[in-house]
Parts: structure tokens; C-alpha cells; sequence
């Protein structure tokens, strides 16, 4: 970020470090090995709070305000903070944050420059950055931006977060190096390119920081100019100045950002009308650049963020949605003239991989609905996302219309105990009654559910239906059973509390009891209601769920048994289960450790017999799924149960859970094999043979044995001094090695299917080398050591001789 920065020292203060930040219960992390030593060797950091304390009470403000707006709109946020170790010594950097999840926010802090003079001298500095009648803008000397303050911000139009590490020459219509000179400059005028295409004229001076010994980082102070004429044409973006100016923002676009083009076409007879367009456009916070292709069509670009692993759909659906909602509230009739006219949507990175293309996609979609749909307003250039934002459009007014009348079916699933295989209670599941080509997954559908704020309504319907059904349901049984409630408005802290409170008063009017109802919730969903609430409904007796627990990560941390008295296994960990024995392993682990801290285990979406057989051997307490039945309505459960009943035989016979046949090869094998894969470090690996019962790691990619690691090969990578003090730099760099790099290549295969009755000869007479990799064609399906073969020798002559 800086020149000169020689030593290693220096050169790691240059790196952005990232932590995060967990709102609810302020769990603050960040990289201390390699940020710590370098920024404030003698101050201790453990927490955000730690953090806060370094800063004046005005920055610590500017932080707070940043991240309630990051959590509100999930938008990621820039600003400048000022660090104070001590009188001093301090740093000045930028300090970015974003919302990662419901309670999770993430960031970086990159260092600006740091300062080794009195704390008192750099008064002026903070004066000018909170200044809001003149621009601060900080470069380096490759007119880099470093930082700027919140004026600069306006004239430019563009955010810190988007200014950061941009070339400053792009803001300008001359090169503005000129200014950088070690004494004040002269003060000369420059044209600022704003977002919009407006050129703005302001005054600059400019003045190298030399004297805090940072000769290379310049601090320019800009004023606005009176006004000045400029044609409409120079100030809307022309086609070209769009497109150059939106390769440059997707180029660094931040990760799961999504820029949308849109060519509007429009007629209207408002006088002035383009000079109010582009004005209006210019104040729209969801209009990121404006410009004008020719005649009536027009450009206009919008970002939105989507989460990992979603459909962009849903986001575009939503930020389309505030644009035009923004648009009617700054200026109803520029927006009536926009709805009247049509609209063409491109999305980068989703059907066009630069500006120029998004553009001609989105002309090419207006082009499409004047040939194709009179009657269609606005169009996707993109078929799939056209069809799938339509859909979509039309299940939230169905689905509104279906909350508000109350038109909810409710289907029960099914939940066998694993010691009787019996139905031990059901998961009661709402059911939409939508046509079959609105059909939907019912994480579709919770999705819109949400983006309606319909949640908490919809969850009170289903518990008033579950509870009207509750005593024809269990007239079907013979023992008390339990029905467990999916509260979908658990991510909004006030809804989740009303909702819940509105259950105890229908549990009272219904006369049900409590004790019969689970609550299933997300991992972090208690998180953030009072420990008094919840423990006056455990007092009641209602029980809560924690669904889709990540193993390893339960395993890792401390339990919240006194919150939960059920954890239900993320379902994900079924597609692994037949061919991954290690998961075995990992369950089997997590089980007995619940069961320690008296906690049920469950699973659901179980769909196949085999598969529950072998999770009830692992010691899980209850599971569901197509296997044993899907949801059906209380009428249905009668058949329901017969159908369970005929399963029992098959359930309750013990071959073909974890046997395997006692002739081949493969029963020669350690049953809980664990493996690394390919990208696995060399320190992953040494955790493993912490364990005096590993001898041999096999590397698995897609089910084939790529290599070996054994001690030996391990041993050969390794130095007395890694994992001490006295460790370098080269032999920490070791430890992150892939294994891929170490492991051994050659080594012997053999069919897993090989009787075992060639133990003898494979070693006397073929002299093969160990360990022996078993497979089928090329699934990997265990591996064999010398410890094994001597553990099947001596089981055979106890045999003999018993």
C-alpha cells in the first residue's frame, strides 16, 4: 500500500487483516499471529471492545453507526478510524464491515499510514476528515486512493468502499499528479467525474505527508465551484463512458456482489424532462451510474448483494423492487413515465461477462418484448431468470393472498423412536395449496414467506391448526406423542418472542399440554432472546430443537445444553454415510457426547433402510424421512401407522448394518479409517498422527486413493523446531503446505474383494509392500497394515486352538 516498505515487518502492516464480529454474544476474532506482533506488540486485544478502546470517542462512533447500517441493510460499509497505542504511536486505516450471516458481521482493517509523533499533533488531521464543507482525498504515488472523507465522498458520488485502491485519474479530466508536491500547492480547479456523469468543478491544494515521514502519500483538500454549465449530453454517461466505467467497478467488485443494467425505455412529455432524469437518477441510492444510449433509451446500473450458495433471483426480485420504490418516492412522475414505458434487464456475471455485453443484452430484452409480449413491462435478457422472477412474482401475491385468508393445510411427518420403531411423535409441516406450475421447494417458498415479513403469521396459523388437530391425532396412539413446530419467524428477534407468547396463550385456550410440543429453531436463534423467556417456557415444558447441527463445529465448542433439549444432525451428512466411514466416527462422537449432557439426537430425510439401521447402530435417538412415510394429513395417519408397522421386520434384523463379508479382504480393514483430501495441510495432518492408532493416511479425491502419508513420509517434512519458539518463517509455511505435495504416489492397490485367504501368499510369495490400498475399480474402500494382517494371524490361531 505504501513505498519503502523493505522490511518483513513492514511489509505485513501493508496487509489488510480480516476478523469477525458476532453481534449477539460479541465474539471477536482476527489473526493475531500475523497482526498483533506487527501493529501493537505491547497492547493487549482479546475482544472488539479492546478494539473500541484505541479509538477517540468520535471514531468509536463512526464504528457503532457503521455497523448498525451494515446490519440493517446488509450493504458493506468503508470508513476512516484513527488506533492510539499509546501518546505516541498509531495507525490511520480504513475499516471496512459486512453482514456475513444473521448475527455474524466480517470486515478488514487495512493500515493508511501509521504515525510516530505526539497524539496531540494529528488533531488537524481528524479535524479535516470530519469536515463537511471541503473534500479530503489521501493517494499514494501511483494515485492510488488510501482514504477520503465523507464530503469527497458526495462530490464524487462514489462510496470509500468503492474508492479504496481505484486509480484517482479516473475521478478526473486531467492527470491531478501535478498536485503532489513535498510543500503546499498552488490551489487550481479540476473537473470531477460524479457517479452520475455530472462534472463537477472544484478547487484542489494539495501537500505531501513527508513530514510525518510518509513522503509518498499525498493529502488533497477539494471545494466545490459554483456551478457550471455543461450540456446535457456531457453530464448523462454516453453509451461508451457507461460501459468503460462499469468494466472498472465489476473488475473490483466485492464477492457475491450482483450488477444489474437495465436499458429504460422511455417517452414522456415533462418539460426538461432528461435534465430531471438524470438529476433524479443522480440522488437514487440504488442507481449506481446513469447514462443514455440515444433518443428515448437510457441506461442505468443497480448492485445488490446475494448471500453464498442462493439463487440471485430472489435479491434481484427485491433490489428491482426498491429501485423503482425509491424512484415513485423521489419523483412520481419521472416514475410514472418509467412504468409506462419498458425495461430491459442484463445481469453481470449471470448472462454477460463485461459492460458492453450487459448493455447490448439488455437493448436485445426490450428488443425481445415488443416482438414477443405487448403486454410485459419488464423483461430479462436471461430466459431462466425471466421465467423464474415471474414465477416468483406471482407465488408472493398467491402466497399473501393463501396467509391472509388462511387457506394452510398442515401434513405431519412421521417420527420413529430407534429403540422400538415406533412413531414416537410428528413434524407438523404447512402445506400451500399452489398449482402445479407454481410448484415449489419449501425452501423457495420459506423464502418468500420471509421477504413478505409473513413469518410470524403464518407460524400463528399453524400452531392454532396443529393444536385443533391435536387430540384426533393422538387418538391414534396408545402413548402420549409429540408434534414439533417449525417457528419460521425465528430470525426476527421481537416477532420470534410474540410468536412464542402467543403459543402459551393458545396452548391455554386449547387446552393442550406442553409438555407434548418441541420448538425447532436454527442454531443461532436463541441466541438473541432473554435467558428469562426462555426459561419460563422450558418451565412450561415446551422443548426446543436445535436443526441442521454442523457436526464438527459441535464437537469444537461447548454444547448449549441448557437451551436445547434435542439436536437434529444436518441432513447433508446422509450423502456420505455409505461411502465414508470416518462419518461414522464423527457421529458415533457426537451422540455420546450428548448423550453425556442427556441431549437426544435426530435426524431427518432419511431414505433409505439400510441407511437407518446403521444410523440406530451409531446410537441416534429418533429419525424421519421417505423411508418410513412422508407428511400426510391427520386424516391419512391411520395408514400411516399400518405402513410403519410393516417395516418393523426389516428394521429390527441386524445383518447388513456394518457387517462385512468375513472372507475378503476388506474385513482385514481398521473400520474408522480417517483420510485427508488432496488440499488438506501438512498441519492437518500431523494432528492426526497425534494418535498413536494411525499408522497410515490414505489421500481421497472423489472416492479414489490419489497417495499415502505415513509417519515416515510426514517425518521427512518436519523439524525438531516447528511448533516451538524457535520455528522460522520457511518451516511455518511448511505446516500450510498441501499434503498433495508430500504424499507418496506409488503404492500397492488390491481388489477389496480378494479372499482373505491370500493374506499368505500376497506377503511370502509376491513379497507385497505395505500398506495395501483396497478398491473396487476405483472407489476406495479401505487399507490394510502390518498391524492389521499380524491382528488377523493371531485371531486365526486362537481359532484353531480354542
Amino acid at each position: 500500500m505504501q513505498e519503502g516498505l523493505g522490511s518483513a515487518a513492514e511489509q505485513r502492516k501493508a496487509v489488510p487483516f480480516n476478523w469477525t464480529l458476532n453481534i449477539a454474544t460479541q465474539e471477536f476474532s482476527y489473526d493475531r499471529e500475523a497482526t498483533h506482533p506487527f501493529l501493537f506488540p505491547n497492547h493487549s486485544i482479546n475482544s472488539f471492545g479492546d478494539w473500541l478502546a484505541l479509538m477517540s470517542p468520535s471514531y468509536r462512533h463512526d464504528i457503532e453507526q457503521l455497523l448498525e447500517s451494515v446490519c440493517q441493510d446488509q450493504h458493506k460499509r468503508t470508513c476512516v478510524v484513527a488506533l492510539w497505542e499509546d501518546r505516541h504511536h498509531g495507525f490511520y486505516a480504513s475499516f471496512s464491515a459486512e453482514k456475513l450471516s444473521q448475527y455474524v458481521v466480517q470486515g478488514e482493517t487495512q493500515l493508511i499510514f501509521e504515525v510516530k509523533q505526539d497524539r496531540q499533533t494529528m488533531h488537524w488531521f481528524d479535524f479535516m476528515l470530519r469536515q463537511d464543507n471541503c473534500g479530503v482525498l489521501i493517494t499514494n504515488s501511483e494515485n492510488k486512493i488510501l482514504a477520503c472523507n465523507k464530503k469527497f465522498e458526495q462530490l464524487s458520488g462514489f462510496g470509500l468502499g468503492d474508492l479504496v485502491s481505484l486509480n484517482s485519474i479516473l475521478l478526473f479530466e486531467e492527470d491531478p499528479s501535478s498536485l503532489k508536491t513535498p510543500k503546499p500547492s498552488a490551489s487550481r480547479n479540476f473537473l470531477i467525474k460524479h457517479s452520475s456523469g455530472e462534472l463537477r468543478q472544484c478547487r484542489a491544494a494539495s501537500i505531501s505527508l513527508a513530514f510525518l515521514q510518509h513522503p509518498d502519500i499525498s493529502f488533497t483538500i477539494f471545494s466545490l465551484l459554483p456551478s457550471i454549465k455543461h450540456s446535457i449530453e456531457s453530464s448523462i454517461l454516453t453509451k461508451k463512458a457507461f460501459g468503460d466505467q462499469l468494466d472498472v467497478i465489476y473488475q473490483r467488485q466485492i464477492a457475491n456482489t450482483i450488477y444489474v443494467v437495465m436499458t429504460l425505455s422511455i417517452e414522456s412529455r415533462i418539460s426538461n424532462f432528461e435534465n430531471t432524469l438524470n438529476d433524479v437518477m443522480a440522488r437514487l441510492k440504488k442507481c449506481r451510474m446513469f447514462g443514455k444510449i440515444k433518443d428515448n433509451f437510457y441506461l442505468a446500473c443497480i448492485e445488490c448483494s446475494a448471500p453464498v450458495n442462493e439463487k440471485p433471483y430472489r435479491y434481484l426480485h427485491r433490489q428491482i423492487n426498491y429501485f423503482f420504490q425509491e424512484l415513485k418516492s423521489s419523483h412520481s412522475e419521472i416514475y410514472q413515465s418509467v412504468a409506462k414505458g419498458r425495461v430491459g434487464i442484463s445481469v453481470l456475471g449471470v448472462d454477460a461477462s463485461n459492460a458492453k455485453m450487459a448493455v447490448t443484452h439488455s437493448v436485445q430484452a426490450i428488443l425481445e418484448q415488443h416482438s414477443e409480449d405487448r403486454g410485459q413491462h419488464i423483461r430479462f435478457f436471461d430466459s431462466d431468470l425471466h421465467r423464474q422472477i415471474k414465477k416468483r412474482k406471482l407465488l408472493e401475491e398467491l402466497i399473501s393472498d393463501l396467509i391472509e385468508t388462511k387457506q394452510v393445510e398442515i401434513k405431519y411427518q412421521p417420527i420413529l423412536d430407534t429403540q422400538s420403531w415406533n412413531i414416537s411423535g410428528y413434524e407438523a409441516r404447512f402445506e400451500l395449496p399452489l398449482p402445479p406450475a407454481l410448484s415449489s421447494t419449501r425452501v423457495e417458498l420459506e423464502s418468500i414467506i420471509q421477504d413478505l415479513n409473513l413469518s410470524a403469521e403464518l407460524d400463528v396459523i399453524v400452531q392454532e391448526k396443529v393444536f385443533k388437530e391435536q387430540a384426533l391425532l393422538q387418538s391414534y396412539h396408545s402413548s402420549p406423542i409429540t408434534v414439533t413446530l417449525n417457528i419460521l419467524c425465528q430470525h426476527e428477534a421481537k416477532n420470534f418472542v410474540d410468536v412464542l407468547y402467543c403459543l402459551v396463550r393458545q396452548m391455554r385456550d386449547y387446552k393442550v399440554d406442553p409438555h407434548q410440543f418441541y420448538l425447532q429453531v436454527a442454531p443461532d436463534a436463541l441466541r438473541s432472546i432473554a435467558t428469562q423467556d426462555i426459561n419460563m417456557w422450558q418451565q412450561l415444558g415446551i422443548k426446543f430443537v436445535m436443526d441442521n447441527v454442523e457436526i464438527s463445529n459441535t464437537i469444537s465448542t461447548s454444547l448449549p445444553t441448557e437451551r436445547y433439549n434435542l439436536f437434529k444432525i444436518n441432513p447433508n451428512y446422509l450423502e456420505s454415510l455409505a461411502h465414508s466411514q470416518m462419518i461414522h466416527k464423527v457421529i458415533k462422537t457426537l451422540v455420546d457426547e450428548c448423550h453425556s449432557l442427556n441431549v437426544s439426537v435426530a435426524i431427518d430425510t432419511v431414505a433409505a433402510i439400510n441407511d437407518a439401521k446403521l444410523l440406530a447402530y451409531l446410537g441416534l435417538d429418533y429419525m424421519s424421512g421417505g423411508c418410513f412415510s412422508g407428511p400426510e394429513s391427520v386424516d391419512a395417519i391411520p395408514t400411516v401407522i399400518k405402513k410403519i408397522e410393516s417395516l418393523k421386520p426389516s428394521l429390527l434384523k441386524d445383518e447388513g448394518v456394518v457387517g462385512k463379508n468375513i472372507s475378503t479382504l476388506q474385513n482385514l480393514c481398521h473400520a474408522q479409517m480417517p483420510h485427508l483430501d488432496p488440499s488438506d495441510t501438512v498441519a492437518a495432518a500431523q494432528q492426526y498422527f497425534l494418535s498413536s492408532e494411525i499408522e497410515v493416511l490414505p489421500v481421497i479425491n472423489h472416492r479414489e486413493c490419489v497417495g499415502i502419508i505415513d509417519r515416515a513420509c510426514l517425518n521427512l517434512h518436519l523439524t525438531p523446531r516447528m511448533g516451538t519458539d524457535l520455528e522460522t518463517t520457511q518451516e511455518n509455511l511448511m505446516w500450510h503446505r498441501p499434503v498433495s505435495q508430500i504424499m507418496q504416489l506409488s503404492f500397492t492397490k488390491l481388489d477389496a474383494k480378494m479372499d482373505i485367504s491370500n493374506v499368505s501368499s500376497l506377503i511370502e510369495e509376491e513379497e507385497l509392500a505395505f500398506p495395501w490400498v483396497l478398491t473396487e475399480g476405483k472407489i476406495f474402500k479401505g487399507i490394510v497394515t502390518p498391524n492389521c494382517v499380524i491382528q488377523h494371524f493371531a485371531s486365526s490361531y486362537l481359532k484353531r486352538n480354542s
